[in-house]
């Protein structure tokens, strides 16, 4: 940023160069130059004036054409241009303008109005430079925000893509394309069956990461060393290898980061249900698979057991010489047992509809489990971000 009290001078007339600085001295630091050349060398090189003044007659070049090449630098430094000349016509105060001046003064002048109007002119630089720096910080923040945006939307389509993975490779996939869009270095770990470590290649990370995930999985939900950051979770952590210096950027990193820790938690919670469930049902059905084959085999034996068991009876009844009322007895006694043994076979057979009920409910629900994770939409949508 230019300094307020600095000018820069450019007239081929040395007594009058003087004079001006002299009158100027007590608020400004003059820099002098008597060519269109060492006035452009001044300024390029050895001083950053707020305001140049420049005199039209020059002798190596037109006061416009050192104007026009001043004027060149306005987008990257702040600074006036003051034109004085002795023709005060309205084609030479038309081109003055069209050369980039910001002012005009003819000679002769009073030097009051002089410095009158450098100190406008110094104003409206001063002006320039508040709006500038306002802009500069507006864009900033605007840029700042469509940063944010930007972050906030991936994350929310990282949740929906999480949705679909059904295995820690498509986990540490899917880590590591949102890893390439934050632009960081990183590897994971993931616990599910055991436990996964994987680079960025899907293969396996050094032995002595592997050993730092170890050291410090107790060490707290965050351990910072150096330019590196461990984020520990239940069944998940990252190891960040370049984690960002700037404070702003390492804030908006720990919150995206640890919404991408709690998302994959959740992942990796429904994939353990689901296996369970899966495991569940199918020892379940393999249970009432050996249940049906004891129970028919049971029946089979019962159902013999019994029709010998009364075929013997009925054909000694005449070898037993009992009395009617004997032989009454027994073949009561016989149908009594048949028929408990017939009310035990169908409260089997209520347990076993049962035990098939629970197993077709269990199926039902892996399957829409299943759905559920191939159309997205699960509980990870809701986790809060930022």
């Amino acid at each position: 940023m230019s300094v307020y009290n600095q000018l820069l001078v450019i007239d081929d007339d040395p007594d009058y160069c003087q004079l001006i600085k002299e009158v100027l001295a007590p608020d400004f630091d003059c820099v002098l130059a008597h060519t269109g050349k060492d006035g452009l060398a001044q300024f390029t090189q050895h001083c950053d004036p707020v305001l140049v003044i420049v005199d039209l007659n020059l002798p190596d070049m037109s006061g416009f054409e050192v104007c026009e090449t001043l004027s060149e630098y306005k987008d990257e430094r702040s600074f006036a241009l003051f034109v004085i000349s002795g023709d005060d016509t309205v084609n030479s105060r038309l081109r003055t303008f069209e050369s980039g001046a910001d002012d005009f003064i003819a000679k002769p002048f009073e030097m009051a109005e002089l410095k009158s109007k450098i100190s406008r002119v110094i104003d409206y630089v001063k002006k320039q430079i508040h709006l500038k720096q306002e802009g500069d910080e507006t864009r900033k923040m605007a840029n700042i925000a469509m940063a944010q945006a930007s972050q906030y939307s991936y994350v929310m389509n990282f949740f929906k893509s999480l949705n679909h993975c059904q295995t820690p490779e498509h986990i540490a996939s899917l880590f590591y394309e949102a890893m390439a869009f934050f632009e960081l270095a990183s590897t994971i770990k993931i616990r599910f069956k055991g436990v996964h470590y994987f680079d960025k290649n899907m293969g396996d990370i050094s032995p002595i990461e592997t050993s730092i995930y170890e050291l410090l999985k107790d060490q707290g939900r965050i351990h910072e060393f150096g330019k590196r950051i461990l984020i520990n979770g239940r069944n998940v952590a990252f190891l960040i290898k370049n984690f960002p210096d700037d404070e702003h950027a390492a804030g908006q990193a720990r919150d995206f980061l640890a919404a991408l820790v709690e998302g994959i938690e959740s992942k990796i919670d429904e994939l353990e249900v689901k296996a369970t469930i899966v495991e569940a049902t199918a020892d379940l059905g393999q249970a009432i698979n050996t249940i049906n084959q004891n129970l028919t085999t049971h029946n089979l034996a019962i159902n013999q057991i019994m029709g010998d068991m009364i075929t013997d009876i009925s054909s000694s009844y005449h070898r037993l010489a009992l009395t009617d009322e004997q032989e009454t007895y027994f073949t009561n006694m016989v149908e009594t047992g048949s028929e408990k043994m017939h009310q035990a076979e169908d409260t089997l057979k209520g347990v076993q509809a049962q035990l098939q009920d629970i197993l077709t409910k269990m199926e039902s629900i892996e399957a829409i489990s299943t759905r559920d994770s191939d159309q997205g939409g699960t509980a990870t949508d809701t986790v809060d971000l930022f």
